[in-house]
């Protein structure tokens, strides 16, 4: 999960060649099943609160996948339930990146990505297990599979 821009599509489909599990892409199945990008939806209150409920439902559908790599949309962990979903069980990596390859990547304005950053991030901190910068996906996959295999031995000293 992370702002725009930050490689989550990247960093999940490396991440799930290393761990050879499945790969799941909330936005691109949401565009897949709406037959267009979210974006443009979103802008409109009703259809925005039926992207919002197509996208819980989708995300429970995709958590029921047993150790898949999700990539969330943009927004997805701004809706109190499906930050609820993903707290139970799942392990939360905030990808991280600076302004300026967020901009670059995702298309946005500076002032929208400062603004967007000083609201989403203390709320990406909160709920993250890891925060791992995602400037290359590879090296970013990597730090996640250490993080993963250091909560793994731990949790196996404590049993």
């Amino acid at each position: 999960m992370g702002l725009p821009g930050c490689g989550k599509q990247a960093v999940g489909r490396a991440l799930a060649r290393r761990l050879r599990r499945p790969f799941l892409d909330l936005e691109a199945l949401l565009r897949e099943r709406m037959g267009s990008s979210p974006a443009p939806v979103a802008e409109e209150p009703e259809a925005e609160a039926r992207l919002r409920q197509l996208e819980r439902e989708l995300l429970e559908e995709m958590l029921k996948t047993p150790e898949a790599i999700i990539a969330l949309g943009d927004e997805t962990y701004l809706q109190a339930e499906n930050s609820r979903l993903l707290l139970r069980g799942s392990v939360l990596v905030y990808l991280r990146r600076d302004l300026l390859a967020l901009a670059a990547e995702s298309g946005l304005k500076q002032p929208e990505l400062q603004d967007l950053h000083l609201r989403r991030v203390p709320i990406l901190n909160a709920l993250c297990d890891y925060a791992v910068r995602s400037d290359d996906s590879e090296v970013a996959a990597s730090v996640i599979v250490g993080h993963l295999a250091r909560n793994r031995v731990s949790k196996e000293e404590e049993a």
